[in-house]
């Protein structure tokens, strides 16, 4: 198999923000009426999901056009808790050296001010050609693997993610999904599976 892109998810599979984002709900919760607390595995249960989703999923007691309100004060106060070096153990030299051989690109459900405090957190923003996410565009992802396959002009490209949503968006966009276990989900189906990312890095750079 030959690819001319790789594309990776953010959350589950280059870093893990769970703690902080737990403690972000749970900030506006103390000062939101009618917010319920949160556990970190609650938090888990909706990485990955679009907004839509996952605010249902945490605030199933409230309409949804009341939702947003603390959803854009969660939005603000996740990304001013984000502070320390959350990177997966190998991430920062595997897309360094990845990113020799294969363009990368990030597509993810998060908001774009999330995915900009990524890069300057990490300072891997450099590695990456283009990005896409669920707040901007107010897509799904897989239209947005396509939207960036449509962008820079890709013809096949292999998706690295942790999730079910992960897999049926890749499988929409009509590219390979490769799952990486150390993240926050399990696949929809069959797929070749990573234990860490030191391995993505060998198996992709040996292709």
């Amino acid at each position: 198999m030959a690819y001319d892109a790789l594309i990776f998810d953010l959350d589950g599979t280059l870093w893990n923000t769970l703690q902080p984002v737990t403690d972000a709900w749970n900030e506006v919760a103390e000062e939101a009426k009618g917010i319920p607390k949160v556990t970190a595995a609650q938090i888990q249960s909706v990485m990955g999901m679009s907004h839509e989703e996952a605010f249902a999923k945490l605030l199933p007691e409230i309409e949804p056009e009341k939702r947003e309100a603390p959803a854009q004060a969660f939005y603000r106060r996740e990304v001013s808790a984000l502070k320390g070096n959350y990177l997966y153990p190998g991430v920062a030299e595997g897309l360094e050296a990845l990113s020799k051989k294969y363009p990368l690109f990030l597509v993810s459900n998060c908001q774009p001010e999330y995915l900009a405090r990524f890069q300057e957190l990490t300072g891997l923003g450099r590695f990456f050609k283009d990005q896409e996410c669920y707040g901007a565009t107010g897509k799904p992802k897989g239209d947005n693997i396509s939207l960036v396959m449509r962008r820079n002009k890709l013809t096949k490209a292999a998706y690295i993610g942790d999730t079910a949503g992960d897999q049926i968006a890749t499988r929409q966009a009509g590219q390979d999904y490769y799952h990486v276990t150390y993240g926050f989900g399990s696949p929809s189906g069959d797929c070749m599976h990573f234990h860490s990312f030191r391995e993505v890095s060998a198996f992709f750079l040996a292709l």
